[in-house]
């Protein structure tokens, strides 16, 4: 018999030209994921001093096939500062309404940040 996928695979590959908003702050760049609705929140792992991190990290959601056109990947993309600061560089979203069962969906999206200023993710 055959079985139905249950997960969805995210990679968080890598950003390109972050830019913060402290022009004397180091950039230190981790990226949170999630599905909208319900769902687990991972987290990369921080690189630091580095405006084109590469993080090459794969997260996986328990998601039914039913729901998975009925969600968006989120992806929020902030500075570490210190042991409790943080700093909100972008987000994304990519809707899955679209999606196509088995695909690979692989490109650059731009993350909108407070100023307006793009962000290669």
């Amino acid at each position: 018999s055959y079985n139905v996928p249950n997960s969805l695979f995210v990679n968080i590959k890598q950003a390109g030209d972050v830019v913060t908003h402290f022009k004397n702050k180091s950039c230190n760049p981790y990226a949170v994921v999630t599905l909208l609705g319900d769902y687990e929140v991972f987290k990369t792992k921080v690189v630091l001093d580095n405006q084109s991190p590469v993080w090459n990290e794969t997260f996986e959601f328990a998601l039914p096939l039913k729901f998975l056109q009925t969600t968006a990947v989120l992806v929020v993309l902030y500075n570490k500062h210190g042991e409790n600061q943080e700093e909100f560089l972008g987000e994304i979203h990519v809707s899955l309404a679209d999606y196509k069962h088995f695909k690979v969906i692989d490109g650059w999206y731009n993350l909108e940040d407070m100023r307006g200023e793009d962000t290669k993710f």
